[in-house]
Protein backbone atom coordinates (compact mmCIF):
# COMPACT_ATOMS: atom_id res chain seq x y z
CA UNK A 1 0.00 0.00 0.00
CA UNK A 2 2.96 2.21 1.03
CA UNK A 3 3.89 1.87 -2.99
CA UNK A 4 0.78 2.31 -4.72
CA UNK A 5 0.22 5.84 -2.23
CA UNK A 6 4.34 6.59 -3.70
CA UNK A 7 2.79 6.02 -7.24
CA UNK A 8 0.06 8.02 -6.39
CA UNK A 9 1.91 11.11 -5.25
CA UNK A 10 4.26 10.65 -8.29
CA UNK A 11 6.93 8.84 -6.83
CA UNK A 12 7.92 6.15 -9.63
CA UNK A 13 11.60 4.99 -7.64
CA UNK A 14 10.63 2.10 -6.97
CA UNK A 15 8.86 1.28 -10.08
CA UNK A 16 11.75 2.63 -11.85
CA UNK A 17 14.06 0.30 -9.80
CA UNK A 18 12.08 -2.99 -11.31
CA UNK A 19 12.00 -1.95 -14.67
CA UNK A 20 16.03 -1.32 -14.54
CA UNK A 21 16.64 -4.86 -12.68
CA UNK A 22 14.50 -6.35 -14.97
CA UNK A 23 16.12 -4.75 -17.92
CA UNK A 24 19.30 -6.24 -16.85
CA UNK A 25 17.56 -9.89 -15.81
CA UNK A 26 16.51 -10.13 -19.29
CA UNK A 27 19.84 -9.28 -20.60
CA UNK A 28 21.65 -11.55 -18.95
CA UNK A 29 19.01 -14.33 -19.74
CA UNK A 30 19.61 -13.23 -23.33
CA UNK A 31 23.79 -13.54 -23.49
CA UNK A 32 23.23 -16.72 -21.29
CA UNK A 33 21.00 -18.08 -24.01
CA UNK A 34 23.04 -17.04 -27.04
CA UNK A 35 26.43 -18.63 -25.21
CA UNK A 36 24.57 -21.57 -24.65
CA UNK A 37 23.20 -21.66 -28.37
CA UNK A 38 27.01 -21.51 -29.61
CA UNK A 39 27.88 -24.47 -27.99
CA UNK A 40 25.09 -26.97 -29.14
CA UNK A 41 26.27 -29.16 -32.28
CA UNK A 42 22.85 -29.66 -33.85
CA UNK A 43 21.02 -27.21 -35.43
CA UNK A 44 17.19 -27.36 -33.96
CA UNK A 45 18.68 -26.71 -30.60
CA UNK A 46 20.94 -24.17 -31.89
CA UNK A 47 18.04 -22.13 -33.01
CA UNK A 48 15.81 -22.72 -30.20
CA UNK A 49 18.42 -21.39 -27.77
CA UNK A 50 18.69 -18.37 -30.82
CA UNK A 51 15.53 -17.59 -30.45
CA UNK A 52 14.87 -17.52 -26.69
CA UNK A 53 18.10 -15.15 -26.41
CA UNK A 54 16.19 -12.98 -29.51
CA UNK A 55 13.78 -12.80 -27.69
CA UNK A 56 15.26 -11.99 -24.20
CA UNK A 57 17.42 -9.00 -25.50
CA UNK A 58 13.87 -7.34 -27.35
CA UNK A 59 12.35 -7.73 -24.15
CA UNK A 60 15.47 -6.10 -22.49
CA UNK A 61 15.30 -3.07 -24.88
CA UNK A 62 11.45 -2.76 -24.51
CA UNK A 63 11.36 -2.14 -20.81
CA UNK A 64 14.47 0.09 -20.99
CA UNK A 65 11.98 2.05 -23.43
CA UNK A 66 9.63 1.41 -21.37
CA UNK A 67 11.72 3.10 -18.59
CA UNK A 68 12.58 5.75 -20.77
CA UNK A 69 8.98 6.82 -21.44
CA UNK A 70 8.56 7.06 -17.21
CA UNK A 71 11.53 8.98 -16.94
CA UNK A 72 11.29 11.58 -19.90
CA UNK A 73 7.72 11.41 -20.91
CA UNK A 74 6.59 9.28 -24.35
CA UNK A 75 7.83 9.63 -27.60
CA UNK A 76 6.28 11.48 -30.10
CA UNK A 77 6.87 10.85 -33.56
CA UNK A 78 5.91 13.42 -36.29
CA UNK A 79 5.15 12.12 -40.08
CA UNK A 80 5.47 15.44 -42.06
CA UNK A 81 2.91 14.71 -44.90
CA UNK A 82 1.83 16.88 -47.96
CA UNK A 83 -1.74 18.15 -46.77
CA UNK A 84 -4.35 19.39 -49.48
CA UNK A 85 -6.92 20.98 -48.32
CA UNK A 86 -9.59 22.67 -51.21
CA UNK A 87 -12.31 24.74 -50.55
CA UNK A 88 -14.88 24.49 -52.57
CA UNK A 89 -15.22 23.27 -56.33
CA UNK A 90 -10.92 23.03 -56.82
CA UNK A 91 -9.06 20.09 -57.76
CA UNK A 92 -6.50 19.25 -55.75
CA UNK A 93 -3.12 17.33 -58.30
CA UNK A 94 -0.51 16.42 -55.87
CA UNK A 95 1.94 15.68 -59.11
CA UNK A 96 0.95 16.35 -62.96
CA UNK A 97 0.89 13.69 -64.99
CA UNK A 98 3.85 12.73 -67.23
CA UNK A 99 3.19 14.25 -70.74
CA UNK A 100 1.77 12.14 -73.46
CA UNK A 101 4.25 11.15 -75.83
CA UNK A 102 3.11 11.90 -79.29
CA UNK A 103 2.00 9.96 -82.00
CA UNK A 104 3.01 9.84 -85.49
CA UNK A 105 0.58 10.90 -87.97
CA UNK A 106 -1.19 7.82 -89.98
CA UNK A 107 -0.17 9.39 -93.44
CA UNK A 108 3.17 9.89 -92.49
CA UNK A 109 3.05 6.21 -91.24
CA UNK A 110 1.95 5.36 -94.57
CA UNK A 111 4.69 7.03 -96.70
CA UNK A 112 7.85 5.90 -94.70
CA UNK A 113 5.93 2.08 -95.77
CA UNK A 114 5.61 3.22 -99.20
CA UNK A 115 9.42 4.69 -99.71
CA UNK A 116 10.49 1.83 -98.34
CA UNK A 117 8.99 -0.84 -100.80
CA UNK A 118 10.53 1.84 -103.58
CA UNK A 119 14.03 1.26 -102.48
CA UNK A 120 14.34 5.00 -101.33
CA UNK A 121 15.42 6.40 -98.08
CA UNK A 122 12.38 6.98 -95.46
CA UNK A 123 11.15 10.32 -94.60
CA UNK A 124 11.68 11.73 -90.93
CA UNK A 125 8.08 11.50 -89.20
CA UNK A 126 7.23 14.41 -87.31
CA UNK A 127 4.76 14.72 -84.27
CA UNK A 128 1.32 16.66 -84.79
CA UNK A 129 1.44 20.12 -83.47
CA UNK A 130 -0.46 20.42 -80.60
CA UNK A 131 -1.04 23.39 -78.19
CA UNK A 132 1.50 22.20 -76.11
CA UNK A 133 4.36 21.76 -77.98
CA UNK A 134 5.81 25.14 -80.51
CA UNK A 135 5.96 25.21 -84.12
CA UNK A 136 9.23 25.45 -85.77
Amino acid sequence: RSIQKAVNAGDLSTAEAMLMSQAVSLQTLSMRMIEKATAQEWMPQFETFMKLGLKAQRQSCLTIEALGAIKHGPAIMARLAQVNVAHGPQQVNNAPPAPALPTPDPASAAAVITAEEQGEPAPLLAAPVTDKTEKI
